[in-house]
C-alpha cells in the first residue's frame, strides 16, 4: 500500500524503494482494496531490505504498529527517519473493512509526508 501511495502521489518527486522486514506476498485483497482507489499494485513484489538498490536514503518511513520497534542493526542509513503508527488490519473485523481502514491511514500518512517534506523541498529548490 505504502510503495502503492508514494509511487501514485509523488512518484515524479522521488524514487521509491519499499522492503520489509518479512515480506509476504501482495493479496488478492489488498489489491483489490487498492484497485478501488484505482491505484494498480498486482505487479507488486514484496521485497527484503537486503534486495534494496541501496542502503542510503533521504528518507526512511517505517510502518510499524504501537507494538513494533524497527531494529537499528541493519546498517540503512538516512539523513531522515520518520515512524507512521499504522494498526494493522484488525484480524477480527471483515477483511474488506479492516483492509479499508488500514489503507485510508496509509493514505493519510503518505499525503502528510507528502505535503510536508516533499512540496515543502520543492518549494526552496
Amino acid at each position: 500500500m505504502a510503495e502503492g501511495y508514494l509511487n501514485f502521489f509523488a512518484g515524479q518527486l522521488v524514487e521509491v524503494q519499499s522492503a520489509g522486514l518479512w515480506p509476504g506476498r501482495v493479496s488478492q485483497e489488498v489489491i483489490d482494496i487498492m484497485h478501488e482507489d484505482n491505484i494498480d499494485i498486482s505487479d507488486y513484489r514484496p521485497k527484503t531490505i537486503s534486495e534494496l538498490d541501496t542502503k542510503h536514503f533521504d528518507y526512511l518511513i517505517t510502518l510499524i504498529d504501537e507494538r513494533s520497534e524497527f531494529p537499528s542493526e541493519l546498517n540503512i542509513y538516512c539523513d531522515t527517519h520518520l515512524k507512521f503508527y499504522i494498526p494493522g488490519p484488525d484480524r477480527t473485523a471483515n477483511q474488506h473493512a479492516a483492509l479499508r481502514h488500514t489503507r485510508e491511514s496509509v493514505k493519510k500518512a503518505f499525503l502528510h509526508f507528502i505535503g510536508q517534506h516533499l512540496l515543502v523541498r520543492q518549494e526552496v529548490h
